[in-house]
């Protein structure tokens, strides 16, 4: 499903690209999705965890969908609570992080017995 029919070939070039709240895609009348319910994501936002709960925020708590995005809370201690506490306003359930073991360095580790 195509998110815009606006996109240009020349914004992709340029490495320039839209950015859509979940919100509005889902719910808003115009929305490129305005008929449809989330249910599953992977979210790879880069940094933007926070800004995606906060511009979705109607459209998870209206369909509740299972969802993942990737955190480094070792990394961003001060990201990771902020996270945190919006999900929790959200009733949005944090279930244990999931580690990618394939990393090398984490695949040692996981791998030492």
């Amino acid at each position: 499903m195509r998110l815009s029919t606006a996109r240009r070939d020349a914004d992709i070039k340029a490495g320039s690209f839209h950015v859509y709240k979940l919100d509005d895609l889902l719910l808003n009348e115009t929305g490129a999705w305005k008929h449809e319910h989330l249910a599953f994501a992977h979210f790879d936002v880069e940094g933007g965890e926070l800004k995606l709960l906060q511009g979705g925020k109607n459209a998870i708590l209206r369909d509740r969908p299972v969802f993942t995005v990737e955190i480094y809370p070792h990394r961003r201690p001060r990201d990771a609570r902020a996270i945190g506490a919006q999900a929790s306003a959200m009733r949005v359930h944090i279930s244990r992080p999931v580690f990618n073991i394939l990393a090398a360095d984490n695949w040692r580790r996981a791998t030492r017995g």
